[in-house]
C-alpha cells in the first residue's frame, strides 16, 4: 500500500511505501506528477538522494543465481591444457579473471581462464587423492569496474578407481584352539583411498591361498565384506602343523 501526499504550496511530496520495488517506481511517478503540474519544483534534497541510493542499491545487488560446480575426472590424459566449462556475463567487452586454489594460490597456475572468452582450462592431470575439490572466485570487469559481485566457483574432481586397498597391518596374527569347527576367530581389515562415496572404496576379502594345504585346501573361509575368517572344516591339530598361512 502507497500513500502520496502533494502540498500544493510547496510543491513537495510525502510519500510512504509498503515494499522496497515500488520506491524506484513511486519516485519515477513523482516526478512525472510534479513536471505534469504548474507546480513543477524539484524533489526535497533527502527524497531525491533516499532515491539515489536505493537506486544505486539495486545495481550492486548481487545476482540471485550460482554457477554450478564444475566436474572433472582425475587421471584424465589430456591434452592440456583442457577446457571444463565457460563463464558468459550479460555483460559485453568484459575480462574474465579468477583467483583461489589453483589459480594465484597453490598449486599456482593449475587452473586458467580465458580473459575474453570465460573459457576456464585445466593445465595438467589431477589426483583427487591429492585434492578432491577446488573453491575459486571469478570476476568480471571492464574499464577497471568490476560489472559484477564476484562469485564463487567449485570444481570437483571426479573419483577414478586409482588406488589398491592396503591391509591396516601385515602380518595380521590370529589363534583358534585345536579341533575347532565353524568358529570366526579374527578378522582382518584393510582401506582404499579412493572416494569413500563410491563403490571404487568398498574393500572385499578373498583367500587366495593356504600354506600348507592339509589338512583341508579350504581350512578357512572369510566374509567379503566383513574380513572375518571362520574355520571351515575339522582337522586342527596343533602337534601335527601349528602354524597355518
Amino acid at each position: 500500500m502507497t500513500e502520496q501526499k502533494l502540498n500544493y504550496n510547496s510543491g513537495t511530496i510525502l510519500v510512504q511505501f509498503c515494499c522496497y520495488q515500488h520506491s524506484v517506481f513511486m519516485s519515477m511517478l513523482c516526478w512525472m506528477l510534479i513536471k505534469s503540474t504548474k507546480y513543477q519544483r524539484a524533489l526535497p534534497g533527502c527524497f531525491s538522494s533516499g532515491v539515489s541510493r536505493i537506486i544505486q542499491g539495486l545495481r550492486r545487488r548481487k545476482r540471485e543465481w550460482v554457477i554450478p560446480p564444475i566436474a572433472f575426472p582425475e587421471n584424465h590424459r589430456g591434452p592440456f591444457p583442457k577446457e571444463i566449462g565457460q563463464i558468459r556475463s550479460a555483460f559485453k567487452e568484459v575480462i574474465y579473471s579468477i583467483t583461489g586454489e589453483g589459480a594465484d594460490q597453490p598449486p599456482v597456475g593449475l587452473f586458467t581462464i580465458n580473459k575474453n572468452t570465460g573459457w576456464l582450462s585445466v593445465t595438467k592431470a589431477l589426483d583427487r587423492e591429492t585434492k578432491h575439490k577446488y573453491i575459486q572466485a571469478h570476476a568480471v570487469e571492464a574499464d577497471g569496474e568490476l560489472k559484477e559481485e564476484p562469485m564463487e566457483m567449485v570444481i570437483i574432481v571426479i573419483d577414478q578407481n586409482d588406488n589398491k586397498p592396503i591391509f591396516t597391518q601385515n602380518p595380521f596374527l590370529g589363534s583358534v584352539p585345536e579341533s575347532s569347527t565353524i568358529v570366526e576367530f579374527m578378522t582382518v581389515t584393510a582401506t582404499d583411498e579412493d572416494d569413500p562415496e563410491t563403490d571404487n572404496a568398498k574393500v572385499r576379502y578373498s583367500i587366495i591361498s593356504q600354506d600348507p594345504p592339509q589338512p583341508s585346501p579350504n581350512m578357512f573361509i572369510i566374509n567379503s565384506t566383513s574380513g572375518g575368517i571362520t574355520v571351515n572344516s575339522d582337522g586342527l591339530d596343533r602337534e601335527v602343523r601349528a602354524e597355518i598361512r
